[in-house]
């Protein structure tokens, strides 16, 4: 709902199929939100409800699958010619990547643990296009990195995988560096382990906790998260 609202450019009012984000009680219903939940939304919201305060409307949600008729609303809409079908269609073409310039620096985070939008039919395939059209991308593999780092706070979770916000961070940094000191952003695509510790050549990082030190020659960055994950090689 919340990408058929955004192709669709329709906003919070009148979402598509029905749909709307309210504060909510204990039965689903719309509420008020109190001072204190507005205040928290701009902290632990994620921008795609339910969570923080904030639940999802649906006003199609009748019988004993109550989820389908809006399920079934937003499925059609890629397919039927109606005027909404035709702004969520025509929305998310416009969202298709388009080639950078030759000498835009780019590099490119992903963890190969990343169980909802995998490497192969993402990242690599993108990586793949970019250099078959004469674009020079680093590519950075996180071992053990999967998509949401606040997973890692639940049991057992954080044990498998490792952040990928520090990798993120380490990224920018370099690149950073490219536009504020004109260090250049050139460097191998790598796979980047954990345990490695090691940072790629020219990269300054700022974020002590985080990070270790630079070490010159060093390929891929090295995130200071803990221990090995348990069980991995």
């Amino acid at each position: 709902m919340t990408y058929a609202a955004a192709y669709a450019r329709t906003g919070v009012g009148p979402m598509p199929c029905g749909f709307g984000f309210a504060a909510t009680d204990a039965k689903g219903n719309a509420r008020a939100a109190s001072a204190l939940e507005q205040a928290n939304w701009w902290a632990d919201a994620t921008g795609i409800p339910p969570g923080a305060g904030v639940g999802i409307l649906d006003s199609l949600a009748v019988g004993k699958d109550a989820t389908w008729p809006g399920s079934e609303c937003l499925s059609q809409l890629w397919s039927e010619s109606s005027e909404l079908g035709l702004l969520v269609y025509t929305g998310a073409g416009e969202t298709r990547a388009a080639l950078p310039r030759a000498d835009l620096p780019m590099i490119i985070v992903h963890g190969k643990a990343d169980g909802l939008v995998p490497m192969a039919f993402s990242s690599e395939a993108y990586v793949r296009w970019l250099e078959a059209n004469g674009r020079k991308p680093v590519f950075w593999k996180v071992e053990h990195g999967q998509h949401f780092d606040a997973f890692l706070a639940f049991p057992g979770f954080g044990d498998a995988h490792v952040p990928i916000l520090p990798y993120a961070y380490a990224a920018l940094d370099k690149l950073w560096a490219h536009v504020a000191a004109w260090r250049s952003a050139a460097g191998e695509s790598r796979d980047c382990d954990d345990a490695t510790r090691q940072w790629p050549a020219g990269c300054q990082p700022t974020r002590r906790v985080l990070i270790s030190p630079v070490r010159r020659g060093d390929a891929c960055p090295a995130i200071m998260s803990g221990k090995r994950p348990a069980g991995r090689s």
